[in-house]
């Protein structure tokens, strides 16, 4: 549809078209100095500007759509969204998935009464003898830092 705009107004009477109050009528004429003859006339003063300015404002359009094509093609060059902004969510909430398991599996041993009991033969519970190292090691992945062992 570009295109056939932008052939339609190079086939278009070329140069400035103007508005013209006709004598003795209630008329606009729509000249083309250039082309030496008038191209119509219509009865609306607002609908004659409208027509006489259209080559202008459709030239004017055609540059402005252009340069944000050629901003978009910039932009597009620069940013690749899928792998950036969408890659980095999927990877964020992959990695939150991870340390989410992590940490229940962790509260769930601590919350299993089991490991509050002393077995026979034992001096020290599950978790005296864990002394928080389960805990720690969940929270060293998610601070970066080494367990304390």
């Amino acid at each position: 549809m570009i295109n056939e705009i932008k052939e339609a107004l190079e086939k278009a009477t070329s140069g400035e078209w103007i508005k013209d109050k006709a004598k003795h009528r209630d008329e606009y004429g729509i000249m083309s100095p250039a082309a030496g003859w008038l191209l119509g006339t219509i009865s609306k003063m607002e609908d004659a500007h409208l027509i006489a300015n259209t080559p202008t404002y459709i030239r004017y359009l055609l540059d402005e759509l252009e340069k944000a094509q050629e901003e978009i093609t910039r932009l597009n060059g620069k940013v690749d969204y899928k792998s950036t902004i969408v890659g980095y969510s999927v990877e964020l909430i992959e990695d939150l998935e991870k340390e989410n398991a992590a940490m229940k599996e962790a509260l769930e041993w601590y919350g299993d009464m089991e490991h509050y009991t002393v077995l026979p033969g034992a001096q020290l519970t599950g978790t005296e003898k864990d002394m928080g190292y389960r805990a720690r090691k969940v929270l060293s992945t998610l601070t970066k830092e080494a367990p304390n062992e």
